[in-house]
């Protein structure tokens, strides 16, 4: 090859990976209202839900001491949208749509 061409490189290399897309947050409020508004029946059916659909490691699960929003309990944030007044009924739907 002449002097005066560039020089092709070392030719594709392996597939670099693309950065993995941030995880999705979801704060349980574990204060005392929310706690007592459902939130203690929450957290462990968050943690059954997610473990029964290999979805532990894809989120992050966090609790907070208060949300600031008692009077609206049990409260999570999801994503930071705070969701106000979550029933049981309501909890899986949510938690499809979110994750």
């Amino acid at each position: 090859m002449p002097a005066n061409e560039p020089h092709p490189g070392p030719g594709p290399g392996p597939a670099e990976a693309s950065p993995a897309a941030p995880k999705p947050v979801l704060t349980v409020c574990l204060g005392s209202s929310c706690f007592t508004r459902g939130n203690d029946d929450h957290l462990p059916h968050i943690q059954e839900w997610l473990r029964a659909r290999g979805l532990e490691d894809r989120v992050t699960l966090k609790g907070s001491r208060c949300e600031g929003m008692c009077q609206q309990g049990p409260n999570l944030r999801l994503d930071g949208e705070l969701v106000h007044g979550v029933s049981p009924e309501a909890l899986e739907a949510l938690l499809e749509r979110v994750l």
